[in-house]
């Protein structure tokens, strides 16, 4: 079988086209055209391998001066009291806008000005 094969091969080739072009040869450039030249490929040239770094021991740390720190300013005390009273009549406007009696306002103010202090004097 492979024997058929191979001369089905051999005798239909030659007769193809494409195999007659593929397997013919260059044809030569006509007399008057000259040739391009060919350049000639640039020779790379091997690379050094770099030398061996010395291993040094890593320089000594020099003492630094203590540095003095300035004198910090304390932040001011934050002021409780006022920031609890601002937030409590927030609160009492909400009510206010919510359609709250002024009874329920003041119960509002009251016990958010009372639960702010308790909460920042911890």
């Amino acid at each position: 079988m492979r024997i058929v094969a191979l001369l089905a091969v051999v005798l239909l080739l030659p007769g193809c086209t494409w195999v007659r072009q593929e397997l013919a040869p260059p044809p030569a450039p006509p007399a008057g055209i000259a040739l391009p030249a060919v350049a000639k490929p640039e020779t790379v040239r091997p690379l050094r391998k770099p030398k061996p770094r010395a291993e040094r021991a890593a320089p000594a740390p020099q003492p630094q001066p203590a540095a003095v720190p300035p004198a910090a300013v304390p932040p001011p005390a934050p002021d409780y009291n006022a920031r609890c009273h601002a937030m409590a009549d927030n609160r009492a406007e909400d009510a206010r806008q919510l359609g709250a009696d002024a009874a329920d306002q003041a119960k509002v103010e009251s016990d958010t000005y009372h639960d702010c202090m308790t909460q920042s004097v911890k």
